[in-house]
């Protein structure tokens, strides 16, 4: 907390306005009291195109919001002060039994010293700081993190002084229908919880894999729909913020600055069903590389992650035609906190398989691993959940299937990583020459926290060759290995020294 938000958090705390709680947390959280927020200019989405919208779209399969219409800038809201020199500016929007907000500002001008937060009415989810330097804004564009409710509240607090300087449009809010967190499209109507054979990441399952939990992310897409993600590692292990998932999950170049990763969603105990956390969260910044008939899509986010998000980076392996033999999907069904699906069967080549939408008509088609479960299942939102082999390494995203908790025999299917990693031309996209930049030709990858290399095992030219790495990357390590190790360590200590 700034020096300015606690000496206002301090005035309101003693004009009784706030609790001891709230007087704790940022600045935008400061006021959440019915009372003090009814004070606010309140802007309603419209009902009528809400419901209509709702009806037509809500059978698409990884939607949960819906666009509405709204034509507002800085004019809408109301000034006061927040403490002395500081200016703060605030408008209610609210949306009938929405489940989340979300809003999209352009034409945004934050002068220097602004801050803009997004909060809901409760002061569970707090989006912000956003400043004139943020990453995720583009072009004066914004898209704003959820927040849960039918009522949030935007806020920007600036120097006084410069309070002629703030401009932005509200042209579009996203009203969501089916509860982030709590949802479930596939099994259930929308707003009844998940399937009851999902497994929390924090069940005992997910003991042999605390790491790989901590590298799944909740995607949304322009703030209405949902796909699951991976950051990954790749051979230059510079903390690249790579994030791989499915292409059905509709990610282009055209909108990836309206896409959000959302870190640690998940259930602090097993079968608890409490809320996760959704301030833990980075914009995409650039689009890489897709294949359809691998079904993958590869983009960067604006930043690594903050030290607090906890994050690790997924190793991989490509070799042809190597079958997992056992492991896990992590993923996030319907948006839920974060789940995950043990198989200990081996997974079986699949080639074309082919995915059709409800007219029978063929959308795409993909070289999978067909995976059947032990325990567990995945839903609609769990698209582009990265398959774990028994090495702890990546080698496929979710492309869809049959399991259900009503059918958990029947089997998924995961886009081949090897199937992927030079399915186009390096310059029309492909995984090797992201995931391998220094063309080291190698083919596995182990996982790594942040700050650190992992040997690189397997590194020969084609595939079935290399030894198999365990967790702590041990196994085959080659001179070129050991040489990209040295290059990683001395680019970090140059980024230090440059600090």
């Amino acid at each position: 907390m700034t020096r300015r938000h606690l000496a206002a958090a301090c005035l309101l705390l003693q004009a009784g306005l706030i609790s001891a709680a709230q007087a704790a947390a940022p600045a935008s959280g400061l006021v959440t009291t019915a009372a003090a927020l009814a004070q606010l200019p309140e802007a309603r989405l419209p009902v009528a195109e809400v419901r209509s919208r709702v009806t037509a779209l809500k059978q698409e399969p990884l939607r949960f919001a819906v666009p509405a219409a709204l034509n507002l800038d800085q004019r809408n809201g109301s000034w006061d002060t927040a403490s002395p020199g500081v200016a703060r500016w605030r408008l209610r929007v609210t949306s009938e039994k929405a489940s989340s907000l979300s809003l999209l500002l352009t034409q945004l001008t934050l002068p220097t010293g602004a801050e803009l937060w997004f909060y809901d009415s409760a002061g569970r989810d707090v989006q912000g700081p956003f400043t004139r330097d943020s990453a995720g804004l583009h072009d004066g564009e914004l898209l704003l993190p959820l927040v849960r409710g039918g009522s949030a509240v935007l806020e920007v607090t600036l120097p006084a002084e410069k309070t002629g300087e703030l401009a932005f449009r509200i042209p579009r809010a996203s009203h969501g229908y089916r509860d982030i967190t709590e949802g479930d499209a596939k099994t259930g109507p929308a707003g009844s919880e998940s399937g009851s054979c999902n497994i929390d990441v924090v069940c005992t399952e997910g003991n042999n894999w605390r790491d790989q939990i901590r590298s799944t992310v909740l995607l949304t897409i322009d703030g209405q729909s949902f796909c699951t993600g991976s950051l990954v590692n790749n051979t230059r292990q510079d903390d690249r913020p790579l994030v791989l998932t499915a292409n059905h999950c509709n990610i282009r170049s055209t909108n990836i600055d309206r896409i959000t990763a959302y870190f640690n969603v998940q259930s602090s105990s097993c079968g608890g069903n409490q809320s996760g956390r959704l301030d833990q969260n980075i914009a995409a910044s650039t689009f890489l590389a897709r294949d359809e008939n691998s079904d993958f899509t590869l983009f960067t986010l604006a930043n690594p992650p903050l030290a607090a998000f906890n994050a690790f980076y997924a190793g991989w392996d490509a070799r042809i035609g190597v079958a997992p033999q056992s492991g896990v999907t992590l993923h996030h069904p319907a948006g839920d906190e974060k789940k995950i699906a043990v198989y200990s069967t081996p997974g079986v080549a699949a080639e074309d398989v082919a995915f059709r939408d409800e007219r029978g008509n063929v959308l795409f088609t993909v070289d999978a691993w067909r995976i059947t479960y032990s325990r567990g299942t995945t839903e609609q939102g769990s698209s582009g959940s990265g398959l774990w082999n028994q090495n702890k390494q990546l080698v496929g995203v979710l492309s869809g299937g049959e399991a259900s908790c009503a059918s958990q025999t029947s089997p998924d299917f995961y886009g081949r990583m090897d199937r992927g990693w030079q399915a186009n031309s390096a310059s029309s996209g492909q995984l090797k020459a992201h995931l391998d930049p220094i063309n080291t030709g190698c083919l596995q990858l182990n996982s790594k926290n942040p700050g650190t290399a992992s040997p690189i095992a397997a590194c020969a030219p084609t595939g079935g060759g290399g030894g198999t790495p365990s967790e702590n990357g041990s196994g085959s390590t080659s001179l070129t290995a050991l040489l990209v190790l040295l290059m990683g360590v001395a680019a970090r200590r140059r980024r230090s020294a440059s600090a």
